[in-house]
């Protein structure tokens, strides 16, 4: 007991007053978040256009914690409570997080409905602060919602990932690796150990790193050679950790209780940011000694490197370097006709042909940077959008964290699952260990001669087999959008407001679509056409505007793989009847990053 001006006081009671009364307002704001995108009084009698879509099904919304038990229940694997509320509740079904409401949507038109609607933006607004935090908020491609900066990236982006000359590049580099990566399965064929098991998981994610260094940047890292030990290796392994804790963990506990472990968290992004600047400083130091000895300006300077494909120059950072720069020179120009527009001068509009902005290369960067300003931005009627005109080193940081950590996990998380069902389904590996015999030369020596027949896509056997083990084990089971305006799919409401899961997992199995589902068959992509049925509901790699830019080279990679190493090798499960066990969190991956195989050396004589 305690007196406070002659009153007493029981301290517990205390305790437990204030405990409600904070979950009292907690509950409040908690009900005003959920309930206010719904919230829609009858003011008129008029027949509302909402008046007949369908209740969405769904797990019992608990006060302030909503689903958050049965998440964690699965080690927080939202791709597994999702997949278990998809058999309970059907294809369109809703749970509720953070104050939020999900909505999931597994046919394949609501996802294609989607996908394809301006309606939509990429993030969730529940990942901001984390993504602020991590200095990643609208920059670059992935988690970006500015639709001009956004856009900006993306081409920057598939600038670098274009190209007859460069998806041969790939394919060449491709095999180059893959010949490298199988001689850490079977070292020779004379003294290999017979069913040597080997984590194929961790050697697919060290082979990728090296081949995507080598194909954009020209860097081999050393991945292979060093292993896990690898400064790049640990630090995309540090950048995927620091993305989940911030992303996926709810903000109130990274930000308050986990403060510690956040600390940690962005001292290693830090680092792994200076090795970003390092390799920008590398290419920027290459332009300024290439300027030198060439005499020329950066707009030639690029226009060399467009008509030059084997050029040193001729890689990622170096093309962001050049157009950072050439967006300065031309966003220079843009702003100060915008501003002349703003302060009602009469100044007209810069040539493209102008001095200040002469090449191609300057017309291009032109159109990529200028936004028009409206009248009724100028007058102040609306909202105008900012001008992108030019890239800030943050935003190279983040394009090249954006290569690397997309050429790196889908891709060998990807191999990986192929290669577990090269173990689990030998007839179906017999028939494309046949069709690379079959079109590649026996002494199986010749990488460029293989780098065009993947590029003139004479692997139909193989790019199947990789489709169906797509269809299966997607590296992305989920894709997420945040509804910006109301929108009606498959018959239900979808306020705005309201944070939307595409259960692309459960599309690919959709049986209206899919014959016989759950059958491996790579047999059933033979004939199929991208109009058909099956691949309107498989989306391996998105759809829409926010597909995959790599796509392409991802797809090269893989038949690469495949055309180095399966016709030396034999792969085995480790125990008859095993199956592929995977957890979700940024992307879809083995349990534990590891997936153990038996492999045996084959002779190819």
């Amino acid at each position: 007991m305690y007196t406070l001006t002659g009153t007493e006081y029981n301290a517990t009671g205390v305790v437990v007053a204030m405990s409600a009364a904070v979950m009292a307002i907690y509950a409040t704001y908690y009900w005003i978040a959920r309930m206010g995108p719904n919230f829609r009084p009858s003011l008129v009698a008029s027949p509302s256009p909402y008046a007949k879509t369908r209740k969405i099904p769904g797990p019992l919304n608990i006060p302030i914690l909503g689903n958050a038990i049965e998440i964690a229940r699965r080690h927080g694997d939202l791709a597994a409570a999702v997949k278990n509320w998809h058999i309970k509740y059907g294809v369109t079904f809703q749970f509720h997080l953070n104050g939020t409401t999900h909505i999931v949507l597994s046919r394949p038109n609501d996802i294609r409905q989607v996908m394809k609607s301006s309606k939509y933006n990429f993030r969730w607004k529940s990942v901001d602060a984390g993504l602020a935090e991590m200095g990643m908020l609208d920059s670059g491609v992935v988690f970006n919602n500015d639709t001009v900066g956004w856009k900006l990236h993306r081409r920057l982006l598939k600038s670098g990932l274009q190209g007859q000359a460069f998806l041969n590049k790939v394919a060449v580099i491709s095999c180059r690796q893959a010949d490298k990566l199988r001689n850490k399965f079977v070292p020779s064929e004379e003294h290999a150990t017979p069913n040597m098991e080997i984590d194929v998981a961790k050697w697919f994610k060290l082979f990728s790193l090296d081949t995507i260094g080598i194909i954009a940047f020209d860097k081999d890292f050393g991945a292979l050679d060093e292993g896990e030990t690898h400064e790049m290796t640990k630090g995309v392994v540090d950048m995927f950790k620091a993305w989940k804790h911030f992303l996926l963990t709810p903000f109130i506990v990274w930000k308050y209780l986990m403060w510690n472990a956040s600390s940690s968290h962005i001292a290693k992004l830090a680092h792994f940011r200076n090795i970003e600047r390092s390799i920008i400083q590398a290419a920027r130091n290459k332009l300024h000694t290439a300027k030198s000895n060439r005499k020329i300006a950066n707009a030639a300077l690029m226009d060399d490197l467009e008509e030059d494909e084997s050029a040193d120059l001729n890689n990622f950072p170096c093309r962001l370097v050049l157009f950072q720069e050439q967006a300065l020179r031309c966003g220079e120009m843009n702003r100060g006709y915008e501003q002349n527009n703003i302060n009602g001068a009469s100044a007209a509009k810069p040539s493209m042909q102008s001095a200040a902005c002469t090449t191609s290369s300057d017309a291009r960067m032109t159109s990529l940077t200028h936004t028009t300003v409206s009248p009724s931005a100028v007058h102040g009627t609306s909202k105008m959008a900012p001008t992108q005109t030019a890239l800030s080193e943050d935003d190279l940081c983040q394009s090249i964290r954006e290569m690397i950590m997309g050429g790196t996990d889908t891709t060998s998380n990807l191999l990986a699952f192929i290669f577990f069902y090269l173990a689990k389904f030998p007839l179906e590996a017999a028939k494309v260990r046949n069709e690379i015999i079959s079109i590649v030369p026996s002494s199986f020596e010749d990488p460029e001669f293989l780098s065009r027949i993947t590029i003139d896509k004479q692997m139909p056997r193989t790019e199947a087999f990789i489709k169906e083990v797509s269809r299966l084990h997607s590296a992305v089971p989920l894709i997420l959008r945040h509804a910006s305006e109301d929108d009606i799919v498959g018959g239900h409401l979808i306020p705005k407001g309201t944070n939307i899961v595409l259960n692309c997992a459960a599309s690919a199995v959709d049986p209206e679509a899919v014959t016989e589902p759950w059958l491996f068959s790579p047999d059933r992509w033979q004939d199929s056409s991208p109009s058909s049925e099956l691949s309107k509901a498989v989306y391996p790699f998105g759809y829409g505007a926010r597909n995959c830019p790599g796509q392409y080279v991802a797809m090269i990679e893989m038949k690469s793989v495949l055309a180095r190493i399966l016709p030396h090798i034999s792969i085995h499960l480790r125990e008859l009847g095993d199956e592929l066990e995977t957890e979700f969190d940024i992307v879809n991956h083995p349990k534990h990053d590891t997936l153990v195989l038996k492999i045996s050396a084959l002779c190819t004589h």
